[in-house]
C-alpha cells in the first residue's frame, strides 16, 4: 500500500490508503466495567470509520457508543456483560483503499446475579393458577 505525507501551507497531510495504529483492550476487564478503545488512522482524508464485533457491524445502542472524528474513532462499552467479549474490528476506508485491525476483548470474573423479584412461593402460586385456568377452559 502506498502512503506518504504532503505539506501544504505548513500543514502536514497524509496521503494514500489508510493505516491503522494498533490498539488493545485492557487485560484486566471485569464484568460491569465501562471500557473505551481508540482506533486512529492516517491516510488521505476523508477517512470513514466502522466497527465490527465477531464479523458483524455494531452501532450505537444503550451499552455501545461510537464517536467518529476526522482521524480516529472511539468505541465505548458501558457495563460489559456476557455479550461483550469477542473480536472487535476497526475498519477504515478512503478513496485510496481500506484497512482493518482487530483486538480481542476478554472479560474476567463472574457476572453478579441479579436478585429475583419473585419468591419461589410466588412462582409456584402463579404456575398453579395457570394450570387451573387451563384445566377450566
Amino acid at each position: 500500500m502506498f502512503w506518504s505525507t504532503v505539506t501544504r501551507n505548513g500543514v502536514v497531510e497524509a496521503q494514500g490508503a489508510p493505516r491503522i495504529q494498533p490498539f488493545l483492550f485492557s487485560k484486566n476487564v471485569t464484568f460491569g466495567q465501562t471500557i473505551k478503545t481508540f482506533c486512529s488512522a492516517v491516510g488521505k482524508e476523508p477517512l470513514s470509520f466502522q466497527w465490527h464485533k465477531d464479523g458483524l457491524p455494531i452501532y450505537n445502542s444503550q451499552n455501545v457508543k461510537i464517536v467518529n472524528h476526522d482521524d480516529y474513532s472511539v468505541l465505548s462499552l458501558t457495563s460489559v456483560d456476557y455479550n461483550s467479549p469477542g473480536n472487535y474490528t476497526c475498519i477504515v476506508k478512503n478513496t485510496e483503499g481500506s484497512a482493518t485491525y482487530s483486538a480481542e476483548l476478554v472479560i474476567h470474573g463472574e457476572l453478579e446475579k441479579k436478585k429475583s423479584y419473585f419468591s419461589t412461593e410466588m412462582v409456584s402460586n402463579i404456575s398453579q393458577t395457570i394450570i387451573k385456568f387451563q384445566l377450566c377452559r
